[in-house]
């Protein structure tokens, strides 16, 4: 081949991939590999294409190799470093970085690289060090400002966040115009800082923001349930999966074969929720199959305890199966579910933390469901049903819904039996006063509202010597609350914070406090749950969307509809009558310790055969040949 034909190629082949023609890139690649196996231009081109494809072991495969010839130049050390992030490998990407920024420190964009490593490698403080070389080099690098904020914000820094957000959301960039925005809207959240919050609600309702929005976040700004599918909507499209699957079809066979998948398999709330529905179910008509997403802290790697073994030890101890897609592409974990030939899928994630939805989108399984991890739609086609019940999800709603809803005849919240609780301290012990009534909230603050802070603030008023107990680590976010409660006519001391503590302590703490005062528009849900398996009575106002409805279910399933409001009125004067008079909290005490024992949404044996006949219902429709469509069970 003469060398007008090899570059001739080389020009042809580089064009290939700048197109994403990888195949046809690849075989005339090959032709001059034929001849010269080492030849350089070549080799990067080949690397390149096959970072494109997603082969990114092969790419570092032709790197190494064009090191091993002696090349070394920034370009290469830079793509070496990145191929190793797309691997995992953060540690030797930050080899690879650290000899590129050798041979050019003064390009920003390698200490922003390093930067993102560094985070990876939750090297913070370091990788803060990164971005501010890179902003030294380049003081608009709207890039270097977004992750700083990141950065900014597990470091607790939560102000010097939100200006290096709104500073890179100046930027000309979209993308990380984006990314900058839906930052700040959860921060600010975050930080109750309500001024800030009113600005984001604003800006998203304008243009395309909506659509840029991340669900969850968009769930607590109160949009409506409109908006709530716009954005989930957008984010189904942005998980459009490479290639969709042919699933084989629902087959009548002795058990049903179900697929859990989640992020969740550990310390996690929905962990705590489902484990002894897993335990239960029934082991003769169904086959189950963990799906593991990604993993978090287990009990295991928490400070020794004695006791009974925690819900994340229990768990996978109880799927028949158990399969770590973790360290596989979207792709590849779709592959697996649809190889092991499940019936149903059963997404206990939706578009929270961890998320991989593109999993789901690539339709390895006929029948697939949205369940308990996410309280609202996921506006994507290829979910044919999401479990409810008719408080948080009246067939009303369904024109909000891509999912075909399912209504169990009880609360769809599964609980524990086996939720621990451990002994309460005193009240001393636990920074509260002596005497006075304690109202609570251990909901994440980003759920607290002005409006719903301002209507608690009325609460303080009117009970003489009674508190607010919240759940707090971050001074930003306590500094905010107390300074809106004096702004309010509220002794800022009369608002007292708990520190995040092992998930017994935690229950067993609510026990010292009188009433569970709910949020809105997005309120607890397994934080309800624990108030009520300590005895706390839970006040709530229904919503008018899922993520506002779950409290008014657990106590709809607890028979103690006067906790259920449906006005702000109603809410703060159901408080206050309960603050102002000591036997009527406790009566409701009592009730509600009755009503606990007596099972409500902690039959655990109600919600398993409630759920064991949903599934059944959606193979027996799918194996008449008829579409998904909403139902309720009727056990």
């Amino acid at each position: 081949m003469s060398t007008v034909e090899t570059s001739e190629r080389l020009q042809a082949a580089a064009r290939c991939v700048d197109e994403g023609r990888l195949d046809e890139a690849a075989r005339l690649l090959a032709q001059i590999f034929a001849e010269e196996p080492d030849h350089r231009q070549a080799l990067w081109t080949m690397a390149l294409a096959c970072d494109r494809a997603g082969a990114h072991q092969r790419a570092l495969a032709y790197y190494d190799r064009l090191l091993a010839l002696g090349e070394s130049n920034r370009d290469l050390w830079l793509n070496r470093g990145n191929t190793l992030c797309y691997l995992g490998q953060f540690q030797a990407a930050l080899g690879s970085i650290d000899e590129a920024v050798a041979l050019d420190p003064a390009m920003a964009g390698l200490h922003l690289n390093r930067g993102n490593i560094l985070l990876n490698l939750d090297r913070l403080d370091d990788a803060l060090q990164s971005y501010d070389r890179a902003l030294a080099l380049l003081p608009n690098y709207p890039d270097a400002h977004a992750y700083r904020g990141q950065v900014l914000a597990k470091l607790g820094r939560l102000h010097a966040a939100v200006e290096a957000y709104e500073t890179a959301l100046e930027a000309a960039r979209p993308g990380i115009q984006i990314y900058a925005f839906r930052e700040l809207c959860f921060l600010v959240l975050r930080l109750c800082d309500w001024d800030r919050v009113e600005r984001c609600r604003a800006l998203m309702l304008q243009g395309d923001n909506l659509e840029n929005t991340e669900p969850l976040v968009a769930l607590a700004y109160d949009l409506g349930p409109e908006a709530d599918l716009r954005a989930s909507q957008a984010s189904a499209a942005y998980y459009r999966p490479a290639r969709v699957l042919t699933p084989n079809p629902v087959r009548q066979r002795e058990r049903i074969r179900l697929a859990y998948l989640s992020a969740d398999f550990h310390l996690h709330a929905t962990t705590e929720l489902i484990v002894d529905l897993i335990e239960s179910h029934d082991r003769a008509r169904f086959e189950l199959h963990a799906v593991t997403l990604e993993h978090g802290p287990t009990s295991s790697t928490q400070p020794a305890r004695k006791g009974p073994p925690l819900a994340d030890a229990r768990l996978l101890q109880a799927f028949e199966h158990v399969h770590d897609v973790s360290g596989l592409s979207d792709a590849e974990a779709a592959d697996l579910i649809a190889g092991l030939d499940i019936d149903i899928a059963i997404d206990l994630k939706g578009y929270t933390s961890n998320c991989r939805p593109a999993i789901l989108a690539a339709r390895p399984a006929p029948l697939q469901v949205n369940f308990l991890g996410y309280p609202g739609t996921l506006g994507a086609s290829h979910i044919d049903y999401i479990i409810g019940d008719p408080v948080v999800l009246p067939f009303d709603d369904q024109p909000f819904y891509t999912e075909h809803i399912v209504q169990l005849a009880c609360c769809y919240q599964p609980n524990d039996r086996k939720r621990l609780k451990s002994a309460a301290g005193t009240r001393t012990d636990l920074g509260l006063p002596e005497t006075g009534f304690v109202y609570c909230c251990f909901n994440n603050c980003y759920k607290i509202s002005r409006t719903v802070f301002g209507i608690w603030m009325g609460i303080l008023r009117a009970v003489d010597g009674s508190v607010l107990w919240l759940l707090s680590d971050e001074p930003a976010v306590q500094a905010n609350l107390r300074a809106e409660a004096a702004a309010l006519g509220v002794d800022p001391a009369r608002l007292v914070f708990a520190a995040t503590t092992w998930l017994e302590a935690h229950i067993g703490r609510m026990a010292r406090a009188d009433l569970f005062l709910d949020t809105l528009p997005y309120g607890a849900h397994t934080t309800a749950s624990e108030a009520l398996w300590a005895g706390l009575p839970v006040l709530t106002r229904r919503g008018g969307t899922f993520a506002g409805r779950v409290a008014a279910s657990l106590l709809t399933a607890m028979k103690l509809p006067e906790l259920t409001t449906e006005t702000a009125w109603d809410y703060a004067d159901q408080a206050i009558r309960i603050g102002a008079d000591p036997a009527r909290a406790k009566a409701l005490r009592a009730k509600v310790e009755k009503a606990r024992k007596a099972g409500g949404p902690f039959d655990a044996d109600l919600h398993r055969r409630n759920l064991e006949a949903a599934y059944k219902m959606m193979v027996d429709l799918a194996l008449r040949g008829d579409p998904p469509r909403p139902f309720k069970v009727a056990i």
